[in-house]
């Protein structure tokens, strides 16, 4: 997490950490978020590969939102399915239920295509952890971009449902 949160510093990025229990799925997250009446969006954040299994994506999504594997293969060109536990960790550094745009800091390599739900962009803020469950950093849409493009990763953002 002292990674990213260096990161958000280096750039002069605002945010808000947010310590919370580690969540059994999305229904508690959504119950927390609802609670505490926090402003914006959580985001679904999918690690995907192609069926090669040569190419990674990162597709963030608004929570509610199905993974429809016809309609990302007209977006990306590839037909795509979840990557595994081992390809998460070999290219983002992270377990399962840890994915977040903050795991391209530790794509050395640049193997992974990031996709952005254009419906994201329209909140206020939005939600993601900081490499650990624990956490999550409150932040405005446009920084996670910045972030992103600094990264040295091409942000396409995309129509989904």
């Amino acid at each position: 997490m002292e990674n990213v949160l260096s990161l958000l510093k280096q750039l002069s990025v605002d945010y808000q950490l947010i310590e919370h229990p580690i969540f059994s799925g999305v229904g508690a997250s959504t119950a927390y978020h609802q609670e505490k009446k926090l402003p914006g969006s959580r985001v679904k954040n999918l690690f995907l590969r192609n069926k090669k299994g040569n190419q990674h994506f990162l597709f963030c999504v608004k929570p509610f939102k199905e993974f429809d594997k016809k309609i990302f293969k007209e977006l990306s060109g590839h037909k795509c399915g979840f990557a595994d536990s081992l390809r998460l960790e070999q290219n983002l550094g992270l377990k399962p239920g840890h994915v977040s745009p903050f795991g391209l800091i530790n794509d050395s390599e640049k193997h992974v295509q990031v996709f952005f739900d254009q419906d994201l962009l329209e909140e206020d803020f939005l939600y993601f952890h900081p490499n650990l469950p624990e956490a999550s950093l409150q932040i405005k849409p446009d920084d996670i971009l910045k972030i992103i493009s600094h990264l040295g990763y091409e942000v396409q953002v995309v129509e989904y449902l």
